[in-house]
């Protein structure tokens, strides 16, 4: 006898029970999740950088979220970042991580397909005029609070990771095709620059389906985040504080405040700088400075 709620296993074993002769009797029944989360957000300072100071000249309006953007629903959550090289020929990504945000968010169909929603969305970003070029990241998931499965789609360098009892039982692998050069879907100026550009299409997105649990905690961030901090570190401080006292933008407001101090840091040694070290054999130190954005989903 096996009984569960988990799609995936049942179709698993169900070619294996067959066989054998055996009998197969589902009975789905409902998890009946509830959903609270949380958004928060630092920016990097631009206001001392010459090449944004160029080409935007009125920096006090930037994005209060920097390139990074996010999708916050009922149940669907996104992070993306924009791609910061652009603006060195004068393309401010943040507008295209905003634009495609908002697509995702606008999207409503029957269909649950997540690769449908990210492509839907590509293309009105490809044929909107506001986005004259650039590129994003994007990290993309869906909720079914009946069933508990969570569909995922990530492309790029952007992260999503469910904790359960003080550990990360999943997550996404970033995408790169070399150190610090993600996937990214992006719009080419017609112009010729960045005609070299890196550019991905929804499809090339990495698919997930995960089974949560009551009592997870799903961190979507983008990697201004897990650029500084390690896996363990955030599994440690997450365990360690979340409970029903504090309200949850309390907590993700006091972690991205700690995790934007790090990223200052000339002494901490970020994630980001150990990858480096090992790549080239140097012996680096320090935090990396980024937009950082992470959104928490609290089940119960």
């Amino acid at each position: 006898m096996m009984i569960t709620n988990n799609y995936t296993l049942i179709r698993k074993f169900w070619n294996t029970f067959n066989t054998q002769g055996l009998s197969v009797t589902s009975i789905f029944y409902s998890t009946d999740l509830k959903l609270t989360s949380s958004i928060q957000y630092i920016a990097k300072d631009r206001s001392k950088d010459p090449i944004y100071a160029k080409y935007l000249k009125d920096l006090t309006s930037y994005s209060k979220t920097g390139e990074d953007n996010y999708v916050e629903s009922e149940t669907r959550f996104a992070v993306l970042d924009g791609v910061g090289g652009y603006i060195q020929h004068g393309y401010d990504s943040s507008i295209i991580s905003s634009r495609l945000a908002k697509y995702i968010k606008d999207y409503d169909s029957p269909s649950s397909d997540l690769k449908e929603c990210l492509n839907t969305a590509y293309q009105q970003v490809l044929n909107d005029p506001i986005v004259e070029a650039g590129a994003t990241t994007v990290t993309l998931s869906q909720i079914n609070k009946v069933t508990g499965e969570m569909d995922v789609l990530n492309l790029g360098d952007s992260w999503l990771g469910v904790l359960r009892k003080g550990e990360f039982v999943e997550e996404t692998l970033k995408q790169e095709y070399f150190f610090n050069a993600p996937y990214q879907l992006a719009k080419i100026p017609d112009n010729g620059k960045e005609s070299n550009s890196i550019s991905n299409k929804p499809d090339d997105a990495d698919a997930y389906k995960f089974m949560l649990e009551k009592g997870d905690l799903v961190i979507l961030s983008t990697d201004g985040m897990i650029d500084n901090w390690s896996r363990q570190k955030i599994a440690n401080w997450w365990s360690e504080n979340l409970n029903d006292t504090i309200a949850l933008d309390v907590l993700n407001k006091k972690f991205v405040e700690l995790v934007n101090i790090d990223s200052k840091d000339d002494s901490f040694y970020s994630e980001f700088v150990k990858e480096y070290n090992i790549l080239t054999n140097k012996r680096y130190i320090g935090g990396k400075e980024d937009d950082i954005t992470v959104l928490v989903v609290k089940v119960e």
